[in-house]
């Protein structure tokens, strides 16, 4: 699913960095950057950059896999549907965390 991937997390709270926990546990290849449209320059978590959404950077790349980490579902909701809008590849948190909690499971 997300091998051979760029990997962009959307939102930085704590599912992010929950997320980005569980990668480190099952040596995932880690976000290469984190979307947030609060970010401020300088922003790191993880050492992994914190920048605003540049979708157009992204657009039609077969290559990067955004994974919308935000909580609530009906803003994951509307962030699915803009980024499949502006043509980038992505995945939900909750059908992310499903695939990574038998990922996680299968170590047990």
């Amino acid at each position: 699913l997300i091998e051979n991937k760029k990997i962009i997390f959307y939102g930085a709270g704590n599912w992010c960095r929950q997320l980005l926990a569980y990668f480190k546990r099952i040596e995932c290849q880690m976000p290469i950057l984190i979307w947030d449209k609060a970010a401020k320059e300088g922003d790191l978590i993880e050492g992994i950059k914190v920048l605003p959404p540049s979708f157009e950077d992204y657009s039609g790349k077969d290559d990067v896999l955004c994974i919308v980490t935000l909580r609530n579902p009906i803003i994951s909701k509307q962030m699915c549907d803009l980024l499949r809008e502006k043509d980038i590849n992505l995945i939900n948190n909750w059908t992310f965390m499903d695939v990574l909690s038998r990922k996680l499971w299968s170590e047990v």
